[in-house]
């Protein structure tokens, strides 16, 4: 028989006695969940000709000295989960950096993986574990997780590349160390002029790693590759950033490709992985989900998830950069893509 002398508690005391005990009631952050209001997620488009004004400003104001890096970062608001600003996609950040003439930006290594791809100037060097690495318009060069990495401007005029970054999921998995300069313990490197010869690499290098040993890939072989790749059936031509010791993508998580768009438009295609593009040369438009964008040369965009994209180009040449999530989706086994 029940006794009918308990009192029954008030929810106020119920939700005290939970929060004492660390203990939460799933029915009500579902609920919160439900009710709170996120932007949608739909593609993002940072106009070269808007980010030059900010890059003018930003090269004026901020010195090296002032900043680790002098960096505009590219912010979608649906993933602004810190209210930071957000991120470029949920695993995936992108990134401007600028450094002028006879500057250096120290060295520093994280266990976030990141790319640099050169968008303006020459003469500036990125040196990776002590190799140099020559940057050029349309080179990508690797900074690969735990390397050390620095950047020094010997020429003239400013240098500008795009930073892409895994930073969002390392953060996410509690995973982001940061050990700042002066260097130390460089690892042994095997030269880039090594991989060169298509097929053959060198025998006796220390075991692979899940990043590429080497860090400079040049715009004129990727370039010259792309033209020579086969076109599928709607036109698009593409190529794959890889790992020579291993034939996986370049860096773990990340994984990188160029687009060469035809005239088009291309077959609608769909992922789970998230991309962001960078219009290496050319123009055109893409439509993603229910928006098109008009892109041309250094512009930045995003194809969120699960919408379907095609692009199509209007000048000669028109070729994409594009940074996806594929490699990290694959290996938790959520990767699926489809093309209508």
């Amino acid at each position: 028989m029940d006794d009918v002398s308990i009192r029954k508690p008030t929810l106020e005391e119920f939700h005290a006695a939970m929060a004492r005990h660390g203990v939460g009631a799933l029915w009500e952050a579902q609920a919160a969940e439900a009710a709170r209001k996120r932007p949608a997620d739909r593609a993002m488009h940072w106009k070269w000709r808007d980010l030059q004004t900010l890059i003018d400003m930003t090269a004026s104001v901020v010195s090296t000295e002032e900043a680790e890096r002098r960096v505009l970062m590219l912010q979608n608001p649906a993933h602004d989960h810190t209210g930071r600003g957000g991120t470029a996609t949920p695993n995936l950040t992108a990134n401007l950096q600028i450094l002028l003439p006879g500057e250096k930006a120290r060295p520093h290594r994280h266990t976030i993986h990141a790319l640099r791809f050169v968008m303006e100037g020459s003469g500036a060097t990125t040196v990776v574990d002590g190799k140099k690495c020559p940057m050029e318009p349309g080179d990508m060069i690797l900074t690969p997780a735990w390397t050390w990495h620095e950047h020094v401007h010997e020429g003239t005029g400013r240098m500008i590349w795009f930073d892409g970054l895994d930073a969002p999921f390392r953060r996410s998995m509690d995973a982001a160390d940061f050990e700042p300069g002066p260097v130390h313990d460089l690892p042994e490197t095997a030269s880039d002029a090594s991989f060169a010869a298509v097929g053959l690499v060198p025998d006796g290098v220390s075991k692979p790693k899940d990043y590429s040993p080497v860090f400079r890939y040049p715009w004129a072989s990727a370039r010259a590759a792309l033209a020579h790749s086969p076109a599928a059936d709607d036109g698009l031509r593409t190529l794959r950033y890889v790992n020579p010791a291993t034939g996986a993508s370049a860096m773990s998580v990340i994984d990188c490709f160029l687009y060469g768009v035809p005239k088009g438009p291309t077959r609608p295609r769909r992922s789970s992985a998230n991309a962001v593009c960078v219009v290496a040369e050319g123009s055109g438009h893409s439509s993603i989900g229910e928006h098109t964008i008009e892109w041309e040369k250094h512009d930045v965009f995003t194809v969120p998830h699960d919408q379907w994209a095609s692009h199509a180009a209007t000048s000669k040449d028109a070729t994409l950069f594009v940074m996806t999530d594929r490699d990290l989706m694959a290996r938790l086994g959520l990767l699926n893509d489809a093309i209508q």
